[in-house]
């Protein structure tokens, strides 16, 4: 089976969208996300979300399209899921210049190195864009960080091994199976 969790994320100033974390039911995570009515405002950061994550096996995908800020109702729920997901689809309308209602690349590559997931795949971009040149950075992004986190040894290991753009007519085989 699948669950489905509705993850309140702003877009913009005062205007919520929803995220969603796609789990398999066998997962040994929280049934229910935070509520909506937590999301008391606009935030990327979190002490509390720099907690370890739990020691269950949660697995999963990671949807957050349209997104400017996550709550720190957010970030604690997802603080448990750190390195437990297999996927992380992310807004990421520019690369470089941060914009009012849309994550840019920094903070979606920012995110997924907190969150620690198998694979990033950007989405949302923008004409300004350039395919090709974008993949490369994400290489070159991947490498730097995971050779930095062995030279760092006392950093939990790198679990993110790869990172792309998305495109139109992508498709991406899931199974959420009993372990």
């Amino acid at each position: 089976g699948l669950r489905t969790t509705a993850l309140p994320v702003w877009h913009g100033s005062g205007y919520l969208c929803l995220g969603f974390l796609f789990e398999g039911t066998d997962a040994q995570a929280e049934a229910n996300g935070p509520p909506a009515s937590e999301a008391n405002g606009p935030s990327t950061k979190s002490e509390e979300g720099e907690k370890e994550g739990c020691e269950e096996e949660a697995g999963g995908v990671l949807y957050l399209s349209d997104v400017s800020a996550i709550p720190l109702t957010v970030l604690s729920y997802l603080a448990k899921r750190r390195g437990k997901l297999k996927l992380l689809l992310c807004d990421t309308l520019k690369w470089d210049r941060p914009h009012f209602s849309h994550f840019c690349a920094e903070e979606a590559m920012e995110l997924a190195e907190w969150l620690q997931p198998e694979e990033l795949i950007l989405v949302g971009m923008d004409c300004s864009v350039d395919y090709e040149k974008s993949n490369e950075r994400l290489a070159s992004w991947i490498e730097s960080r995971r050779e930095a986190a062995e030279k760092e040894g006392g950093r939990p290991a790198w679990r993110l091994q790869k990172a792309s753009l998305g495109f139109d007519g992508l498709s991406i085989p899931l199974s959420f199976t009993s372990r």
